[in-house]
């Protein structure tokens, strides 16, 4: 059976409660880089002993699935590769995706606690023109999302071409940004 280049996530259940999303992220390191979501109770805020964590490539999300009967924190845990939906709505991806005709510019989704004077090094070399994070309307902290813009398209390649490495430690994730279809660019 082929492998679907879609398929990068699983599903992890047997949670330690007191698990972080590092915690989760150090567990599967050996694998790859990751983005992890642990679910919590929308009442009380809690942990549910549930969660995601997202791989770049498709195989190391396989290769991770196999991380099945691992312990964290004392605790077995299940893992399991996560079927590919289309469901019509789009979850962000983490890999490069398809270059956009004259694309200018990039997205970065890294760790919540990234400076933008941690993104301005980290780029420095790929000629980033601006940064702009986004940041929580409610609170002011940064989201774990930012937009790159450049001056040339060579440039944005080589901000892409960093996708999946590490920023003090932490995986970021860098690709293509892309307009939405329908959103009239000039508008």
């Amino acid at each position: 059976e082929k492998l679907d280049p879609k398929a990068v996530d699983c599903f992890l259940t047997g949670l330690p409660y007191m698990a972080t999303e590092g915690h989760v992220e150090r567990h599967f390191a050996k694998v790859g880089p990751c983005s992890v979501q642990i679910m919590r109770d929308q009442a009380t805020g809690k942990a549910t002993g549930k969660g995601f964590v997202t791989f770049p490539t498709a195989e190391q999300a396989l290769k991770a699935s196999t991380f099945s009967g691992t312990k964290i924190q004392n605790r077995w845990i299940q893992v399991r590769l996560c079927e590919v939906r289309d469901t019509g709505r789009s979850r962000p991806s983490i890999g490069p995706g398809e270059k956009p005709e004259g694309c200018l510019s990039a997205v970065v989704m890294c760790d919540k606690s990234t400076s933008e004077a941690s993104l301005w090094k980290f780029f420095e070399d790929c000629k980033v023109s601006s940064v702009s994070q986004m940041m929580d309307t409610s609170t002011g902290e940064f989201r774990g999302m930012a937009f790159l813009d450049f001056e040339n398209t060579e440039h944005v390649d080589l901000a892409v071409a960093k996708n999946g490495s590490s920023l003090k430690g932490r995986p970021v994730f860098v690709r293509y940004k892309s307009d939405k279809p329908g959103v009239n660019a000039a508008g």
